[in-house]
């Protein structure tokens, strides 16, 4: 209680729905698409859980009654224009949710309700001045026609937003629930190479980190809006590595009507990442590596 915290928000826990690449480009589902969803009003329970060192929830009229809480201009992915939104400086939510520690931590990982689980940098959030919005301050539905979806997408319970030029790495999740501070290494231990694993696997890491990890789980961590890539079998044992290159960089050219976008990734990075998979899937799940 000593963070400030009303009663019905001892802890914060905010989940984000977004997919590869940044910051538009998520994969679809029904989750994502559901125009009931979409057209529906503000959630009456709670809208945001903080998850980690603090455990709590926001509900809406908590989040709006945070100090800045009120209308935000904001062009989504895919607008000519920018938006009328209301809704609550990221910040905000964070220091009531988790007090000023969350300024010392790494990363925020989100969690929406499609599985989708971006890590934003904490450095970022404060380089920018992103907010949470939970409705369209014209009335109009909580949606909107991201690019490489066809139709208007439920945005709710929350859509993280930047005002004005967005810095480099923002990202842009929608139908988040919930946020955790962490450090990566350590709340992924089961996915950090070695110390004196090969360079190539060292690089793959970080690719992995950067396109994949956002939606799909490896040994048990990470997103669940695609497959799991590391049990019972590794990717690469049933998937010939040249047909995978292809899948990453056309998903449609191999399977009409797939929900996965393109990945952009050179040769090299491609080689890497396929080092890193291998020498992963042998990994114990959730084992950390020494």
């Amino acid at each position: 209680m000593g963070r400030g915290l009303a009663p019905v928000a001892l802890s914060l826990v905010v989940s984000l729905a977004a997919c590869e690449p940044p910051p538009a480009g998520r994969p679809r589902s029904a989750v994502a698409t559901a125009a009931a969803s979409a057209d529906a009003a503000p959630p009456a329970g709670p809208a945001l859980r903080f998850l980690g060192a603090a455990e709590g929830q926001l509900d809406v009229d908590a989040l709006a009654a945070l100090p800045g809480a009120g209308v935000v201009q904001a062009a989504p992915p895919g607008a000519s224009a920018p938006v009328a939104w209301r809704g609550v400086p990221l910040r905000a939510a964070l220091q009531q949710g988790f007090g000023a520690g969350w300024r010392a931590a790494d990363e925020l990982l989100f969690t929406c309700l499609d599985g989708y689980q971006p890590a934003l940098p904490v450095a970022t959030a404060l380089a920018g001045a992103p907010w949470l919005v939970w409705a369209r301050a014209d009335g109009a539905p909580f949606r909107h026609t991201l690019p490489g979806h066809a139709a208007p997408v439920a945005l709710g319970p929350l859509y993280l937003v930047w005002p004005g030029t967005p810095p480099k790495k923002a990202q842009w999740p929608y139908q988040v629930t919930a946020v955790e501070t962490i450090n990566f290494s350590e709340r992924f231990a089961g996915l950090v190479p070695a110390a004196d694993a090969p360079a190539a696997v060292r690089a793959g890491f970080d690719v992995w980190r950067t396109h994949c990890h956002k939606c799909h789980r490896l040994q048990g961590l990470g997103g669940t809006i695609g497959p799991e890539l590391g049990r019972p079998v590794g990717v690469l044992d049933y998937w010939q590595p040249a047909m995978l290159r292809r899948w990453l960089r056309a998903p449609q050219s191999i399977r009409e009507g797939s929900p996965m976008p393109p990945v952009a990734l050179n040769e090299a990075e491609l080689d890497t990442l396929f080092a890193y998979l291998r020498d992963r899937s042998g990994t114990p799940p959730g084992q950390a590596t020494p």
